[in-house]
């Protein structure tokens, strides 16, 4: 969530607010305190240490996600 130019959750408001990237599921990697988050607004939140199967469900869990949506447009 530290970034050098704007934290994580303004990077996640920005993307929300267009409807361009409103779609895009976020997958949160931080080292820091993520307690206050709202994990709801993200696809995952994966806190550090990761483990490479911890990050492959997390974006298998955005693909499986996007594909039910695709199903429900259909």
């Amino acid at each position: 969530m530290a970034l050098p130019r704007m934290s994580g959750r303004d990077v996640q408001r920005e993307l929300k607010s267009r409807p361009e990237t409103s779609g895009i599921p976020i997958v949160v990697v931080s080292g820091t305190d993520v307690s206050d988050l709202n994990e709801s607004d993200f696809a995952s939140v994966l806190r550090k240490p990761i483990h490479a199967e911890a990050v492959v469900y997390a974006v298998d869990k955005c693909f499986r996600r996007a594909q039910r949506s695709q199903a429900e447009l259909s």
